[in-house]
């Protein structure tokens, strides 16, 4: 990248401050990743575009890409539960564990690892909730709008009422006699897990 390149990516930033908007742009873009839905597609533009800003930021400060000891992949065997409430919180419990990786990182490339760790994550909840059928079903579900996690707890537990059960299987076959929330959760999930496949 040339440093006229590399300045498309500060337009209107003077030279000495390119550091501090440097910082600032890494620092709103953890708190994207914090705050957000975790769309593979949102989520990989925006580290794509991260690593170019820093590349450019390094073209223009004249440094070198630090030498970063190349992450290990954690391996976390991700797996989740067939009793759909234990899932849930397991789901939960990694955010939390990804979320404070996040806080963590100070440089492009730790970020890029955990989120890439993040999104597969999700990928594999998505696909363990799937079920196809949930499509038919007229309840709207948008696949970046998650539900409020407590309400959907709730409405797990009532879910679980129902059924007189809290197996995964029982849920999906049994979702016309079930709550709304668990309905659409079910649906936005499925819809969610066909991007990802």
């Amino acid at each position: 990248m040339t440093k006229d390149q590399a300045r498309i990516f500060f337009l209107n930033t003077l030279e000495e401050d390119l550091t501090e908007v440097w910082e600032q742009d890494f620092f709103d873009q953890k708190h994207f990743f914090l705050t957000r839905a975790p769309i593979a597609k949102v989520w990989n533009a925006r580290l794509d575009k991260l690593q170019k800003k820093y590349q450019a930021y390094l073209v223009l400060t004249d440094q070198n890409e630090e030498e970063v000891q190349p992450q290990q992949k954690e391996d976390l065997n991700i797996s989740f539960s067939d009793d759909f409430i234990q899932a849930f919180h397991q789901l939960h419990n990694y955010r939390t564990h990804y979320k404070s990786k996040v806080l963590q990182a100070e440089t492009v490339s730790p970020l890029t690892t955990v989120i890439r760790q993040w999104l597969e994550t999700e990928k594999v909840y998505a696909l363990h909730w799937s079920y196809p059928p949930s499509e038919d079903i007229e309840i709207p579900a948008i696949r970046s709008a998650e539900p409020d996690p407590m309400i959907l707890l709730a409405s797990l537990k009532e879910a679980e009422k129902i059924l007189m059960s809290s197996n995964l299987e029982d849920l999906k076959v049994n979702l016309n006699i079930l709550p709304e929330n668990v309905v659409k959760e079910v649906k936005r999930l499925t819809l969610h897990a066909k991007d990802l496949i």
